[in-house]
């Protein structure tokens, strides 16, 4: 098996266990679960596009954003371990998360027209996880991509 073809596939198992595509049907479905099947579609269309632009914007044009703020690959691997750390063992100990909606943010999300965008692409599946496996694996395959 070739170098980039084993490369190829190491990121599509990455992005396929983070992105939980099959999890993330249960959330999709109550989230449009008001809308009739014309829209539902619609929804996971705009969804798909939107989650494509994302994901392939992070590959183009991550490597420069991160230079230009400085930080390297090993620094962000290191700060998302971390965060995973510190999620991991907020879960472990049942502890909230001490993020209640506020009445604004409950109106807001009614008079919302889609929520294909936002939070469905971003950040539900093309999140934190997607782009830094994005950001990482292409730091260590620049000549791949």
């Amino acid at each position: 098996m070739s170098e980039a073809l084993e490369a190829a596939l190491l990121l599509a198992t990455a992005l396929f266990t983070i992105t939980n595509p099959i999890g993330n049907i249960a959330t999709f479905a109550g989230m449009t679960a008001d809308l009739d099947t014309d829209a539902q579609h619609a929804t996971a269309r705009t969804s798909a596009i939107a989650i494509t632009l994302t994901l392939l914007a992070v590959l183009w044009a991550g490597h420069f954003l991160l230079g230009f703020f400085g930080v390297s690959i090993p620094a962000l691997e290191t700060a998302g371990g971390i965060i995973i750390l510190h999620l991991g063992l907020s879960m472990l100990q049942n502890k909230p998360s001490g993020q209640a909606q506020t009445d604004k943010e409950r109106v807001a999300a009614v008079r919302k027209e889609s929520v294909a965008v936002v939070p469905i692409a971003i950040p539900i599946v093309a999140g934190p996880g997607a782009i830094t496996a994005i950001l990482v694996h292409a730091g260590n395959h620049e000549s791949d991509f």
